[in-house]
């Protein structure tokens, strides 16, 4: 998915089940990614990856092996007038995976349960 930074003081992306929108298994896997845990390139737009496999780059979200779903993308607080215009397209795998890209995905996801732990502790 591609789409202009929203003019917000949060956005996010949130990858949720089909008919019950669950979020899907959000402690073992990357399935949201907020406006700080987003990378935006270059020309000010961002680019979400939404894949069965890390394709190694930035803004990979997680499907959890589901081959449908439901991608959302929110913002609250907004500063400006104009909403973004995301654009969805399915492309071959191989043309999203960035050779010699690494994230630290075993750091970013303990970086979550810790977040999760916290935000749900009793």
């Amino acid at each position: 998915m591609t789409t202009d930074v929203p003019a917000a003081r949060y956005w996010s992306f949130h990858l949720y089940t089909l008919g019950w929108f669950e979020p899907i298994d959000p402690a073992g896997r990357i399935t949201t990614r907020n406006h700080v845990q987003t990378a935006v390139d270059a020309d000010g737009r961002v680019r979400a990856i939404v894949a069965h496999r890390d394709p190694g780059g930035p803004n990979w979200i997680d499907t959890g092996g589901r081959s449908e779903g439901l991608l959302t993308l929110r913002w609250f607080w907004p500063t400006g007038e104009r909403a973004p215009a995301p654009e969805a397209s399915v492309v071959p795998f191989s043309s999203v995976v960035e050779p010699g890209a690494t994230a630290d995905r075993p750091a970013e996801l303990e970086t979550r349960r810790r977040h999760l732990a916290w935000r749900f502790r009793t």
